[in-house]
């Protein structure tokens, strides 16, 4: 769990966000993460390679307050 503060004409809401689920950990790699956000990294020599239906390799992962992360594409595993 974790708190989102916003400052409103020093008005001060606390949004408890709901957590997010744990992300794929890349095969040869791992994540790096705090409560907000997650970084995959893969081992030294290797790349993500995303499966053929996906575009794009994210490179932050962010923990929205309903409890999703974004962006919506998977955790791609690491290859030579």
């Amino acid at each position: 769990m974790f708190l989102t503060v916003l400052q409103l004409a020093h008005v001060y809401f606390i949004f408890e966000g709901i957590p997010c689920p744990d992300l794929h950990v890349p095969a040869n790699g791992a994540l790096v993460c705090s409560k907000e956000f997650c970084v995959p990294q893969c081992q030294q020599g290797l790349i993500q390679q995303p499966p053929n239906n996906v575009f794009r390799n994210p490179q932050i992962y962010y923990c929205y307050l309903q409890g999703e992360w974004r962006p919506l594409e998977p955790v791609a595993d690491c290859n030579g």
